[in-house]
């Protein structure tokens, strides 16, 4: 998933992506209820993790990046955080466990796959969410500059209400959006904005 640009990145910057948690589990961590086990898909350097972690939710990180496993674990052994876990894995290589997951985060993660890869990714989180539990997304959308650009690395990208199509049942939708939002910059990226759809589902 993660390509060597983010490696060198990660390797330059232990905050890349900065160390807040993204808006969307920030604005809406009131939701759930605490005790709660989180599984972060493509978790990067951990900001959402560790955030539900503090939190006290049991709480695993799955991430490709060796780099930024590697950085997550000093960081999990010199705070001597519980109930918190990282595995290097491609998330399309993750065997999940039968509904053990209350909380599934996807954060922009998804356009790094082949569509067919995406779907069948989702229909794998729909199943393993344990019953009344949250499906996190976020995700590009045809929106997104990327969209018309060559050679980003993207290979999917949403169409209007397409995420949202894929939620339409056995699941209650607790919040969605789709737009165009300003991203401040990371890194050495000034700041641009992004196409995203954003959503949180509850399963029925």
């Amino acid at each position: 998933m993660k390509n060597t640009k983010y490696e060198k990145a990660y390797s330059k910057n232990k905050n890349f992506f900065g160390e807040k948690p993204s808006l969307l589990i920030y604005d809406h961590h009131y939701l759930f209820p605490k005790n709660l086990s989180f599984l972060d898909l493509g978790c990067g350097q951990g900001k959402d993790l560790l955030f539900m972690n503090t939190l006290g939710h049991k709480c695993l990180g799955v991430e490709k990046s060796p780099t930024a496993v590697k950085q997550l674990l000093k960081i999990i052994k010199k705070r001597k955080l519980k109930d918190i876990r990282v595995i290097h894995s491609d998330i399309l290589d993750f065997e999940f466990s039968d509904n053990s997951y209350d909380i599934i985060n996807l954060r922009n993660a998804l356009q790094y796959f082949r569509k067919n890869e995406v779907q069948k990714l989702i229909k794998r989180i729909q199943k393993y969410v344990s019953k009344k539990g949250f499906i996190i997304i976020s995700a590009f959308t045809v929106e997104d500059p990327s969209y018309s650009a060559k050679s980003t690395g993207f290979k999917s990208h949403f169409s209007k209400n397409e995420l949202l199509y894929y939620f339409t049942s056995k699941f209650n939708i607790i919040y969605y959006f789709e737009g165009l939002l300003q991203d401040k910059g990371h890194g050495n990226y000034p700041p641009h904005q992004h196409g995203v759809a954003m959503l949180i589902a509850q399963k029925k």
